[in-house]
């Protein structure tokens, strides 16, 4: 009967004519996921995501790496709060840097054996961060969620010269 009616009907209405029968059974996304909020770090060059994460898994963004001008080690911490990434610390042992404490005018700062040790209070948070995979130095990324960790390498996630983006949204 279906073959009937497809060869003197047509196709289009003979699909338009199923789905009416079906009940137009076409999944649709779940509330809960469109009100979801996910941490991602965006390839911005290759345009795709690379790392998608729920934001409320997420307690702790860890960033490292080495300068190439001076080789300071520069390390920052984050969290998600609001749907923003908010930096909390940074440690680092050279002034070129933070410029002289100029970086977070809200902030504490301690030397401990050799590194400054900021504190930040009261940022309210970026909406993305950017930053470029570099091509002499090596960049570290450690997420601590509430279960487990991910840790990896920029060049993990891309070519040296890719802008990485990270952001939380949908």
């Amino acid at each position: 009967m279906l073959a009937k009616y497809l060869k003197t009907a047509g196709f289009f209405p003979a699909v338009l004519g199923l789905l009416i029968l079906t009940g137009c059974a076409v999944p649709r996304e779940n509330h809960a996921d469109r009100s979801k909020k996910y941490f991602t770090l965006y390839n911005d060059s290759a345009k795709k995501a690379v790392l998608k994460i729920p934001s409320e898994n997420v307690e702790e963004i860890y960033y490292r790496y080495v300068q190439s001008y001076d080789h300071g080690l520069i390390e920052e911490f984050f969290v998600l709060r609001n749907g923003l990434i908010v930096p909390v610390k940074m440690t680092y042992n050279t002034d070129s840097y933070d410029f002289h404490g100029t970086r977070y005018q809200k902030s504490a700062c301690e030397k401990k054996d050799q590194r400054n040790i900021v504190t930040i209070k009261d940022h309210k948070g970026y909406s993305e961060i950017k930053y470029r995979i570099g091509h002499t130095i090596e960049q570290e990324m450690n997420i601590t969620m509430k279960n487990s960790q991910k840790s990896f390498s920029f060049t993990e996630m891309g070519k040296p010269g890719n802008l990485l983006v990270l952001k939380v949204g949908r």
